[in-house]
């Protein structure tokens, strides 16, 4: 709905029609085709960190969520420290992943866990379902969203404290600024006549296809952006 709209206000921006092209992306590429140009803007679950400045702008955050856990329901599994000696997945060359490797390092997980990297969220999700792997990593909303599409939701939790803290942003290409404050203005005015909180609501509403309740911290977060006309 968000991508919708902002094709929308660019196009009245540039009086003109516009004609967009949808590309799929996973954590390995989504970088690299928004670097060379190949993608204009990611809109999807990725994770501002200061190492991606290095190669990519992002817009403002628009969510925050963190790395927890998808475990079968009942497993011994109940937060990271429990998956010592044991195999967990995460998409490979995403936060999560480093999460993992960090928790080994820091003897949070001790014995380390052996982790198993796939390319995208449902391959991993497959794994876990045929035994390979006895958790998945990545961030809690997106856990939360798996667990849903599953032919028996029932059957699956999302366990363990937030073991990072991610804020997601678009990703854009470096040095547009131009094209970032924009998408920036686009955002704020989303937020500000209320309409990011209706489109919110529509999906991760209590109603939602993925019930997340708006925090009280993620509130401020957006209001906090909000820069003044």
């Amino acid at each position: 709905d968000i991508a919708e709209r902002l094709v929308e206000e660019l196009e009245k921006e540039l009086g003109m029609d516009i004609k967009y092209t949808k590309m799929p992306v996973n954590p390995k590429t989504r970088i690299p085709l928004v670097a060379n140009r190949t993608i204009d803007i990611v809109m999807g679950s990725s994770t501002h960190t200061i190492p991606r400045e290095d190669t990519v702008d992002f817009t403002i955050t628009f969510f925050l969520t963190g790395s927890q856990l998808l475990v079968a329901k009942g497993s011994p599994i109940k937060d990271f420290e429990d998956l010592a000696g044991k195999k967990a997945g995460a998409a490979t060359g995403s936060t999560n992943e480093k999460a993992l490797r960090d928790a080994n390092e820091a003897g949070v997980i001790s014995p380390p866990c052996e982790i198993v990297g796939f390319e995208e969220h449902p391959k991993g999700f497959l794994a876990l379902t045929q035994g390979k792997i006895d958790a998945y990593c990545t961030d809690g909303s997106l856990l939360a969203g798996m667990r849903q599409a599953a032919p028996t939701p029932e059957d699956w939790e999302v366990v363990g404290r937030l073991l990072t803290y991610d804020p997601y942003g678009y990703i854009i290409p470096e040095n547009d600024s131009n094209w970032k404050d924009f998408v920036n203005t686009f955002l704020i005015h989303l937020i500000k006549s209320g309409e990011f909180y209706e489109i919110y609501d529509k999906w991760m509403g209590p109603d939602g296809k993925v019930p997340l309740p708006i925090s009280d911290e993620y509130r401020t977060l957006l209001t906090l952006q909000c820069w003044p006309e």
